[in-house]
């Protein structure tokens, strides 16, 4: 239950998606999945994202973890099980309420910034009615940045640009993720205009010369169009640090700065924080990523000038679900944020 999480795990290996020691059972059936999200039984792990000049700490991101010791342990496991049981808003509704719990609990308030990643199917699908409490109180108390991946929505563009647009009334910053992942990927950035772009390091040192120079050059001007900043995933070493800070990178996330763990006990002390946009003027909507599921025509699949533009863009076609799975936010353990950081 959303209430009793166990802050005793041991560290999750990020790789691997297990946990050290901890053996893991047989394919689990639909039934077993039905049991965990019946009982709202997810539990958020939290990594930090890091200034890279000053080493602070500016906020966590939620990665959902399933019961621990279960073969519904992984991200990977326990939403591929809620694909084939067709439940995945729901689960995505219950990783985030979890996340929006015990970062409320731990004090993750402002100027520090929760991240959570949205499914896109989600849009257009009421809250749960028992969680609609700890979505409000993320609502009001926390200061929330969606991270959504092209990947998951390339197929639907219209969902993806209605995603977005509903996090911004609601006065949540964006996050595009994977950028990068694939070459269209790239194409999104305009129509998205997201305050933070994450560049995973590891898929860097996967491509060729070219390639990794095509995809940092098209980030660095993207983000000096709009004022994006640019997040560098992936970081495990003082070298990739450096480098992620030569590609443009202004914030890191990383085994370097700390692993999936539970919230610290205290929270870091406030520093400035993450500039996001401003909200757009309206109504302020409760429940940002659930309910009428409108288009940005304002129509239930209208496609607007922007979703051609994408379409004709290049959009990849539709991906599978992510094996790393934020749910709202990471925090690491240990501080990381010393008096005399050393230098990268």
């Amino acid at each position: 239950m959303l209430g009793g999480l166990n802050l005793g795990w041991p560290v999750v290996d990020q790789i691997t998606m297990s946990t050290p020691g901890v053996s893991h059972p047989s394919p689990t059936t639909v039934e077993d999945f039905l049991r965990v999200l019946d009982e709202r039984a997810v539990q958020p792990l939290f990594q930090p994202l890091i200034d890279l000049e000053s080493r602070h700490v500016l906020g966590y991101e939620a990665l959902a973890r399933g019961p621990m010791g279960s073969a519904l342990e992984s991200p990977a496991a326990l939403f591929g099980a809620a694909w084939r049981a067709g439940r995945v808003a729901e689960l995505d509704w219950v990783c985030r309420a979890a996340a929006f719990t015990e970062a409320d609990r731990c004090g993750l308030v402002p100027p520090l910034t929760l991240f959570v990643n949205a499914e896109p199917v989600t849009l257009g699908v009421a809250c749960p009615d028992d969680l609609s409490p700890a979505i409000e109180l993320g609502e009001d108390r926390l200061r929330v940045v969606v991270e959504v991946t092209e990947r998951a929505v390339a197929g639907d563009p219209a969902r993806l640009l209605a995603t977005v647009a509903q996090a911004r009334r609601a006065g949540w910053g964006v996050a595009l993720d994977d950028v990068g992942a694939a070459p269209a990927s790239l194409a999104v950035l305009p129509f998205v205009r997201p305050d933070l772009i994450k560049l995973d390091m590891r898929l860097l040192q996967g491509r060729t010369t070219a390639e990794a120079a095509h995809i940092v050059n098209t980030v660095r001007a993207q983000a000096e169009r709009t004022d994006a900043l640019v997040i560098a995933e992936g970081i495990e070493t003082i070298k990739h640090a450096r480098e992620a800070a030569a590609a443009g990178a202004t914030i890191g996330q990383g085994f370097l700065f700390g692993h999936p763990a539970p919230l610290p006990s205290e929270m870091p002390p406030p520093t400035e924080a993450i500039p996001l946009r401003r909200a757009q003027a309206g109504h302020r909507r409760r429940h940002p990523l659930g309910g009428g599921g409108l288009g940005p025509g304002g129509a239930p699949g209208h496609q607007g000038p922007a979703c051609r533009d994408l379409h004709a863009a290049g959009a990849p076609g539709p991906g599978r679900g992510r094996a790393q799975r934020p749910a709202g936010l990471l925090p690491g353990g240990g501080p990381v944020h010393p008096g005399h950081p050393e230098p990268l």
